[in-house]
């Protein structure tokens, strides 16, 4: 914790201040442009007139069934369009949806964590079916900017995940400002590629539905299967990859928003030099996904940056050199059972732990995390600084650096590398990082990545890599 954060305060009623009511976006899609289609579920199309509709009668039949404003629905479903009109259904109903991974092999720890009123799952609980149906629609529908709307958990690379809850108007404000960066009209079509537990995929419906896109699912295919008429994409750099390396035609597209972790600065050239229209971007769930986003038609110098700030939001580095962020996109805490605990500074901030600076013409560049930075032989090391340098080199696919106790410099780092079909040769790997990094930075182990790889997910999951190398260090011992 930054030594000015002076504690965590713990309350049961969320603080933000008053703003405007927000009219539902669908609804008012369904009123201006009621026939455009609104999602694309492949074996079934909604217009927007008929998605409200299915999203009106399926609130209804939520608090029917008991369900009050403020009760929390955990929704523990695969990405179909059952969700999507569920997830809806409860933010008109102010009931607050806790989409869970359906990765997780149980969710009885969530369930403690968020006291839910009930879980909607087709693995147990009540059944999602029991909820879905349609009926006409008639007023308009507004929400409060601060109606508690969301629990996310956060991705955990560092720690346990927390149980982040958003407002309605931290995704409303969130998606205004990544359409004022990055468009979206009729006949755009955003392929829904990240999940819905993550707030990417969240922030995904927003910006269609503002912006009277259509919101398109193919959960039965991977992502460079599924890009035959799309025009929006949001991956990170495991999808990227893959659709760098696929057959087919990247042809189309008008934006490709990237994100998730740090993108290896080889494949930001790969997708640049393949023409493709990729933003670089820097976010967190506890700002509702993007912070900063590069402009379409960014340099390739500027896509090895994370852009500048969207509207919105505002940003900050602390004397110690992380970041901070607030504005209208910041969640409103962690969940705890019912009270929730407020990690916020002075007028607002949260401390987010990443490491970054902006350069004079205002794009930021966030070095890595500070939780991630250890000492070597009375030395900084910042392991994403050796991941850029280690993707940097063109056999390198992909890369992690954690660090290990050596008996002669406290700790060292050791690096997990993907080279494909190649045979690894670490003195080829220390040659090349050794015309960019000083000594103590240069892994003194390389491993090849692991066949038993780590549950994909938005970012790295280095409690898995330090478990791996300490297994392999080890093994190796005499």
């Amino acid at each position: 914790m930054p030594a000015n954060v002076t504690g965590f305060i713990r309350t049961r009623e969320p603080t933000i201040k008053k703003m405007p009511d927000i009219l539902c976006p669908l609804r008012g899609a369904a009123a201006q442009v009621p026939t455009l289609p609104a999602l694309d579920a492949g074996d079934r199309v909604f217009t927007f007139s008929e998605l409200d509709e299915w999203v009106e009668g399926t609130s209804g039949r939520l608090m029917a069934a008991g369900l009050q404003p403020g009760d929390r629905m955990v929704l523990w479903m695969e990405n179909d369009w059952r969700l999507v009109v569920l997830l809806l259904a409860a933010l008109r109903a102010g009931i607050i949806a806790c989409p869970l991974s359906t990765r997780l092999p149980s969710i009885d720890t969530e369930l403690n964590l968020l006291d839910a009123a009930v879980l909607v799952s087709g693995r147990g609980g009540r059944d999602p079916d029991e909820f879905i149906t349609r009926s006409a629609t008639a007023a308009e529908v507004f929400h409060p900017h601060s109606q508690p709307a969301t629990v996310v958990f956060t991705t955990g690379s560092s720690g346990r995940p927390k149980a982040a809850l958003h407002s309605y108007g931290n995704h409303y404000y969130s998606a205004a400002g990544s359409n004022e960066n990055i468009a979206v009209g009729p006949g755009d079509r955003w392929l829904l590629s990240l999940p819905m537990y993550h707030v990417g995929g969240l922030a995904i419906l927003f910006r269609c539905l503002m912006g009277y896109g259509t919101i398109v699912l193919r959960p039965d295919f991977p992502v460079q299967e599924a890009l035959t008429g799309i025009t929006h994409l949001s991956l990170v750099s495991t999808q990227l990859q893959r659709i760098l390396r696929s057959d087919g035609q990247l042809a189309g597209f008008k934006a490709i928003l990237l994100g998730g972790s740090a993108i290896p600065r080889g494949l930001i050239d790969a997708a640049f030099d393949r023409g493709l229209p990729i933003h670089t971007s820097y976010g967190l769930t506890e700002m509702a996904s993007q912070v900063a986003t590069t402009r379409q038609g960014a340099t390739r110098d500027e896509l090895q940056t994370s852009g500048r700030i969207l509207p919105h939001r505002q940003t900050k580095t602390a004397a110690d050199g992380t970041l901070l962020v607030r504005g209208k996109t910041r969640f409103l805490g962690y969940v705890d059972g019912r009270a929730l605990i407020e990690p916020f500074l002075e007028d607002g901030w949260f401390a987010t732990g990443d490491v970054g600076h902006f350069t004079e013409d205002g794009l930021l560049i966030v070095s890595g995390r500070a939780d991630n930075m250890f000492i070597s032989g009375g030395e900084n090391v910042m392991p994403e600084e050796i991941e850029d340098a280690l993707t940097a080199i063109n056999i390198v696919e992909r890369a992690v650096v954690v660090d290990v106790d050596d008996e002669e410099f406290g700790r060292r780092p050791v690096a997990f590398v993907d080279v494909g079909e190649l045979v690894l040769d670490p003195s080829e790997l220390r040659a090349a990082l050794a015309k960019k990094l000083p000594a103590f930075k240069i892994p003194g182990r390389f491993f090849l990545w692991p066949e038993r790889d780590a549950a994909p997910g938005m970012k790295v999951n280095r409690a898995f890599f330090r478990r791996e190398a300490d297994m392999l260090m080890r093994r190796s011992e005499p």
